[in-house]
């Protein structure tokens, strides 16, 4: 016997790219949980390669150009930290912010600033535009394929942006022509590839407007001390969650 498939979905996933934005369902302390554990809420992305497996949020593909999970929310400056890592290829992760939001149901190409963990590589998806150079602070050997801490603080009003990677503070930049950049929803990048890859995103924690530009999970450069515990809700578990790299 044959199944058809329902008539009703084209209309529920046109339904879902237009849903209205929802706020977080957590909020402490001027900071909000973006990602629930278990659902997309709050997100507008591809179902054809967006989803959740095991408490992360998860894109993959096969043959891609690449695509975009936004938020439904909007930033100007905000301090961003949760984990990344991808679970199969060795192509890379990616966040991207300060672009306008695409057409309803198009995913790619997001007009934003990328920052890329955990090497602290950036590109530039405006037009005309490309890959930054000049804003990393160290390189340190951080395998893409393990879960990796990440904390970005970004200011748009003058397009600086800072970020530490497993408690080691990477890119410094601040973008030549700040008044170009607009507010704009979080994105979570897929990278375009011809082979099949996995990326995942998980604990990832907001607080708009930041008093000031610490990197409150960097490291003093000759201590041992751990990072302050309030931003991991969720540290990954398991011998190979955490890299132990040091300055």
């Amino acid at each position: 016997m044959h199944r058809r498939a329902p008539i009703g979905l084209p209309l529920l996933l046109l339904a879902a790219c237009a849903a209205e934005p929802r706020l977080p369902t957590h909020a402490q302390a001027g900071r909000a949980v973006l990602f629930d554990g278990k659902t997309l809420a709050g997100w507008n992305g591809d179902p054809a390669h967006w989803s959740v497996q095991d408490g992360a949020i998860t894109g993959t593909a096969e043959q891609l150009k690449g695509s975009f999970l936004l938020s439904e929310q909007e930033f100007d400056d905000f301090r961003l930290t949760m984990y990344s890592r991808m679970k199969q290829s060795n192509n890379h992760s990616g966040l991207c912010m300060w672009g306008p939001r695409p057409p309803t149901c198009t995913w790619f190409p997001f007009l934003c600033i990328l920052v890329i963990p955990p090497t602290g590589g950036m590109l530039d998806y405006n037009q005309g535009k490309g890959g930054i150079k000049g804003q990393k602070v160290a390189s340190p050997a951080i395998p893409k394929n393990r879960w990796h801490r990440v904390e970005i603080v970004a200011r748009r009003s003058t397009g600086e942006i800072r970020a530490a990677f497993d408690g080691i503070e990477v890119v410094r930049y601040k973008d030549p022509d700040p008044s170009r950049l607009v507010r704009g929803p979080i994105g979570l990048q897929l990278h375009g590839g011809r082979q099949a890859q996995a990326v995942q995103y998980k604990d990832i924690v907001i607080e708009p407007n930041p008093k000031d530009d610490r990197l409150l999970t960097a490291l003093p450069a000759r201590s041992g001390v751990a990072f302050q515990d309030q931003w991991e809700p969720h540290p990954p578990a398991g011998p190979q969650a955490h890299s132990d790299v040091r300055r």
